[in-house]
């Protein structure tokens, strides 16, 4: 009997060859042709692997390994990232790069696109476990040597900042930058004395920002680095309370709220800046007092984006709200920000959370894989009810207390709210008396690995400030099916039947129709369809198999989307998009 044997898979492989402008003393390979040579003879010897050499060249004559600014090497990555390399080949570690750093990234980067990295001479191959080994510990070492970089980039912030010195950053405004040193500058200081003075003698931002318009006091125009010319409006009236509290207009320099004498000279005097301060905290007292947020910091969009709480008076649109984060990407790629109203999203959050601890038969499941069994699992689910009501009773500041410690994250997408859940702090708080704020270590916190992820299908969010359903237009090149549309009006009476009769058994109210409850369950459930599939049937544009008999049949969940992929219905996601443009 003859064997048959599969060939390998071909692996497109690319030869990446560098040369500094001095050779390494000793470096035996020198030229870009020898490189190139011995790392295509390397690929021919494992054509039993599939490795075959890709077209095109990647030599990079005369550059440095020090950083990643390459021609060669740039084409290398956007061919990578466009599918055409699966294997990248050097003849040394130093032709690709000489830092750590680079090293690292360039590792990351072709992991991401499932590139094995390969270096002759040092028996370096990513696509077996011992490089992958090899890989894992160059990692964890540059994950070290990045934490070391921190810590003493912080430690000399800290010394900086004690000797009074600028540590980085835009200045405040009233002073430029000048070798390490804030210096006033002659034409923002005046502004500065001017906002200081204002404020002391009425108390009240908006009249500052007034008179700093009326006197046409402006930010000065700057450079940066790069060329970008900022600065040259005006003053805004939310930076002005920062104006008011930073210490540096008294010569100071402020490290991790600890003040130092600065290096610079003050712009105004200590008397004005007691006076300022005594205002401020005057009227602290008689700030009203700000809703809480319960779901401040645990809530995200769809897109990953934290949403921040936002509070707007006056007008129809009045109320507490939480809001997207402006994001670079978002504003290129013109998504646009999510808006939610505050008070249903706590609250339906809050219903999914109190369900999930009413509800044994999920609970009990959830307890048992995070490691709790025997007779503390029966007390648990006992008072799993108990724990519900108790949530629901809680005030603001225990409240927003226990849902950061219960929930990791809420994610609000189009049609569906996934709330995460803490499994291990919801053990805790089942078993928790309800007397001062529920809390946990910060060693049982970060223990606290397992999550659950609750569901709740609700439309949350809409692309614009008006409703619409997702209908085609109709064509009329359709036939309707008579025993369909008969089908979905009976479906209407049956519902209709039971919001009539709440009080009557379903049997009772399926005898009356000449059906069987089963049946006459189903009946109603076909009340709840999608507009688009109840249009299409109107229509008779359904597709050719869906049939009284399937809708009859067919267990239909109440999600839309679910309905379309079960009957045969194509996603109506592409059809929001053009409404929403």
């Amino acid at each position: 009997m003859s064997s048959m044997q599969i060939a390998p898979r071909r692996r497109r492989c690319a030869v990446y060859t560098r040369k500094s402008f001095e050779p390494p003393i000793g470096q035996e390979i020198t030229s870009l042709e020898s490189q190139r040579a011995i790392c295509s003879a390397y690929i021919a010897s494992q054509q039993h692997k599939g490795w075959v050499l890709a077209p095109g060249a990647y030599d990079d004559a005369g550059r440095t390994g020090a950083n990643l600014n390459r021609p060669a090497l740039r084409d290398l990555m956007a061919d990578i990232e466009a599918g055409l390399i699966e294997i990248v080949v050097v003849y040394k570690l130093d032709r690709i790069t000489r830092t750590l750093l680079d090293f690292v990234r360039l590792i990351d980067f072709f992991d991401r696109f499932g590139v094995a990295f390969v270096s002759i001479t040092q028996n370096f191959d990513t696509s077996d476990s011992m490089g992958r080994l090899i890989r894992n510990v160059l990692l964890t070492f540059a994950q070290f040597e990045r934490e070391i970089a921190s810590d003493r980039m912080r430690d000399k912030k800290m010394v900086m900042r004690q000797h009074g010195l600028w540590t980085g950053g835009d200045p405040p405004l009233g002073y430029d930058v000048r070798e390490g040193r804030l210096a006033i500058n002659l034409d923002e200081a005046p502004a500065v004395r001017c906002i200081f003075e204002t404020y002391a003698a009425t108390g009240r931002v908006s009249l500052v920002h007034k008179r700093l318009l009326e006197e046409g006091h402006r930010r000065a125009v700057r450079r940066t680095r790069g060329g970008t010319q900022r600065g040259g409006g005006p003053i805004s009236l939310t930076s002005l309370h920062h104006v008011l509290r930073n210490r540096a207009y008294i010569g100071e320099a402020v490290h991790r709220s600890e003040s130092h004498p600065g290096a610079h000279e003050p712009i105004i005097g200590p008397e004005l800046w007691g006076r300022v301060q005594a205002v401020l905290k005057e009227r602290e007292q008689f700030k009203p007092r700000q809703p809480r947020h319960i779901l401040t910091g645990l809530l995200h969009d769809a897109f990953g984006r934290r949403m921040h709480a936002r509070e707007v008076h006056g007008g129809n649109a009045s109320g507490r709200y939480y809001a997207s984060a402006s994001a670079t990407w978002a504003a290129r790629q013109r998504v646009r920000a999510v808006r939610l109203r505050a008070d249903a999203t706590e609250r339906l959050v809050m219903e999914a959370v109190k369900r999930l601890m009413s509800e044994r038969t999920r609970l009990r499941p959830l307890l048992l894989r995070a490691g709790t069994t025997g007779g503390r699992l029966d007390e648990l689910c006992e008072c799993g009810t108990a724990a519900a009501l108790r949530l629901a009773t809680l005030d603001e500041r225990r409240l927003s207390s226990a849902v950061k410690l219960l929930l990791a994250r809420v994610e609000v997408g189009e049609d569906m709210v996934s709330v995460v859940v803490r499994v291990d702090a919801l053990a805790l708080f089942l078993a928790w008396d309800g007397v001062g704020l529920f809390a946990m270590s910060d060693l049982d916190l970060a223990k606290a690995t397992q999550v659950h992820v609750e569901e709740v299908a609700v439309a949350m969010t809409r692309e614009r400030k008006r409703n619409w359903l997702p209908l085609e237009t109709s064509t009329g090149a359709g036939r309707p099916c008579a025993r369909l549309v008969a089908l979905l009006d009976e479906a209407t009476a049956a519902r209709e039947l039971v919001f009539k009769h709440r009080d009557v058994e379903v049997a009772a109210l399926a005898r009356s129709l000449g059906r069987k409850s089963a049946s006459f369950s189903r009946l109603v459930r076909l009340s709840y369809l999608a507009p688009d599939i109840v249009a299409a049937i109107v229509d008779g544009t359904q597709p050719p198999e869906l049939t009284r008999r399937v809708l009859l049949e067919c267990d239909l969940p109440t999600d839309w989307g679910m309905q379309r992929r079960i009957l045969g219905f194509p996603e109506q996601r592409e059809n929001w998009r053009r409404h929403a443009r």
